[in-house]
């Protein structure tokens, strides 16, 4: 195989992309939640999740998704003020998804 050649997702066997396995992360944490079983053990699946959507994939949309589900989590927990701080800072846009550098300044 050519290592100078970069394959898209899916193309070689067992290969994802960074939206199924978010997809898969959810479906995992709506499981814990819905069976009920020890919800704080969410927490670590949404902070993975959160990682993955706003420093790899850099998706805004997926990276609320991400923090969403952490307050879900934490309202289970009864962790009030921390789902109250998470509500903050997504409604206040903390830590984004930055989208990449643009070469053209630097070219000068």
């Amino acid at each position: 195989r050519d290592a100078g050649f970069f394959l898209p997702p899916r193309c070689t066997h067992g290969g994802s992309d960074g939206v199924t396995f978010l997809g898969s992360l959810e479906f995992f944490h709506e499981l814990l939640l819905t069976a009920d079983y020890e919800s704080a053990r969410c927490l670590p699946l949404c902070a993975l999740h959160t990682y993955i959507a706003t420093d790899i994939c850099r998706n805004a949309e997926l990276a609320v998704r991400g923090r969403l589900m952490a307050v879900r989590c934490l309202l289970r927990c009864r962790a009030l003020t921390s789902a109250w701080f998470l509500l903050r800072a997504i409604a206040h846009n903390h830590d984004a998804p930055r989208p990449l550098l643009a070469t053209g300044g630097l070219e000068k």
